[in-house]
């Protein structure tokens, strides 16, 4: 899969724009972002959004197209919604005038000087979709070897809501008796500092909170695109708590209940007490700079004073 920078893409340089950022809220998750002020503070996930177009040379309309395909059905399979993005999305993905045929028997129109495979472009649109929209790293195709050792297989034959399912699985509430911990001791602060744990950023939602133990170190994942899950908690914080993931996924968010406890995680890691050392591990630490660190510390701030 080729890549280019996101100055040789036109679809990146437009997210430049706020009326385009505003727009794609709006049409992922039905969020209003009405000041321009809102739309700056959540600039983490927009430079997310225009990393994942120039990585996958995605175009912002096509993305779009995809996410209302998977908001309407996410209970078809991968290989009924590649299906479909081929008979929809021909003149979005291929706005010339000369006429291929993909392996589906369906016809795609396609510039004569292009020679990318019609089926790599959808299945690059699609799996950015999915990142994009739910933090959700996948397989390029059911063929080929994963991209990294966190991403999802997404097979053939499932649905998107069977793969969340079974990358999030629901546990019963255990009100056994057991030995309390403080929470001032889950703070990343102390994690680091005291109990030797390395903190690592992750764009993949699943890897959040995941603890790798190895002989000498240990690593803990932290999801650092708190403004995704600020602006999707927004959508959804007024829905009933117990809303399903069949419903949720329809809004392209997940549910309530998940975005909210995730959201405190972010607030249990890096309390307001813990404010001047976060601002510092971003000033003097290379992997803590831009917008990773900011949007976490952001978030918190702003989260706190929301709860």
């Amino acid at each position: 899969m080729s890549s280019r920078s996101n100055a040789d893409i036109p679809e990146a340089r437009e997210l430049d724009s706020v009326g385009k950022k505003r727009e794609i809220v709006q049409r992922l998750w039905g969020l209003d972002l009405q000041s321009s002020s809102r739309v700056t503070r959540f600039n983490a996930y927009f430079n997310h959004f225009r990393h994942q177009a120039a990585q996958f040379d995605t175009s912002v309309e096509s993305v779009l197209t995809t996410a209302d395909i998977l908001k309407n059905n996410p209970d078809w399979t991968r290989q009924y919604l590649r299906n479909e993005l081929s008979a929809k999305m021909s003149q979005i993905l291929y706005p010339g005038d000369v006429m291929v045929n993909n392996q589906h028997n369906n016809q795609i129109s396609r510039p004569s000087q292009d020679t990318k495979d019609p089926q790599e472009t959808i299945e690059a649109t699609l799996i950015t979709t999915v990142k994009v929209m739910l933090a959700l790293n996948v397989n390029l195709d059911p063929q080929t070897v994963l991209l990294g050792p966190s991403d999802l297989e997404w097979r053939e034959n499932q649905s998107l809501i069977s793969l969340i399912k079974g990358t999030f699985p629901r546990h019963a509430y255990n009100d056994e008796p057991h030995t309390p911990i403080l929470t001032s001791r889950l703070r990343a602060r102390y994690l680091e500092d005291h109990a030797n744990v390395r903190l690592e950023w992750t764009h993949h939602l699943p890897d959040h909170l995941k603890l790798d133990v190895g002989n000498q170190t240990k690593t803990l994942r932290i999801f650092d695109l708190a403004s995704f899950l600020e602006m999707t908690y927004e959508v959804m914080k007024d829905d009933p708590w117990e809303m399903s993931l069949e419903d949720s996924l329809k809004r392209g968010c997940y549910t309530p209940m998940f975005l909210y406890e995730t959201l405190q995680t972010i607030l249990l890691l890096f309390p307001p007490q813990d404010r001047q050392w976060l601002d510092l591990k971003i000033a003097f630490n290379s992997r803590w700079y831009r917008w990773r660190g900011n949007d976490v510390r952001a978030t918190a701030y702003y989260t706190t004073r929301a709860f």
